[in-house]
């Protein structure tokens, strides 16, 4: 559920919807520096937002090629659904995306496993002769199958 304080599109400063995805951003437990337990519970986009940053950084971690609009469209794709509720905000928010939670909740392993569309090479190596010789650089979840 999207908390009552959290923003909803559209958007007059960007074309479309907003926001382009939601995530965990209510009640979460944080390092605090003027605390005597040294942690503390905030809510807010100030909460939300490290969790897309850190998935972000997972895949930059797997892929360091990824492009800022790379990222965005993993993001996206790398969604999970949530409950309607009925608060459409001019959009039907049983469809997606839409104007309450934009594509859908990040989740990580949707990214990742969006991370492989985008990352896996295809190639075809001909040779006539008696030999032949490459030297092959396989980056991240690629299957390579070589036939000789």
């Amino acid at each position: 559920m999207v908390s009552n304080f959290s923003s909803r599109g559209p958007s007059r400063r960007y074309e479309g919807f907003k926001p382009d995805v939601a995530a965990p951003g209510v009640d979460i437990t944080s390092a605090a520096t003027n605390s005597e337990v040294h942690y503390k519970t905030w809510s807010g986009t100030s909460m939300a937002a490290p969790h897309v940053a850190g998935v972000v950084a997972l895949l930059k971690s797997k892929y360091p090629g990824l492009t800022v609009e790379q990222a965005r469209d993993i993001v996206r794709q790398g969604v999970k659904g949530m409950v309607p509720v009925g608060e459409n905000c001019q959009v039907d928010d049983s469809t997606y995306p839409n104007n309450q939670v934009g594509y859908g909740r990040i989740y990580a392993p949707a990214c990742l496993e969006a991370l492989k569309k985008i990352t896996s090479p295809a190639w075809n190596v001909t040779a006539r002769g008696e030999s032949l010789g490459f030297i092959l650089l396989a980056i991240l979840f690629a299957y390579i199958t070589v036939s000789v």
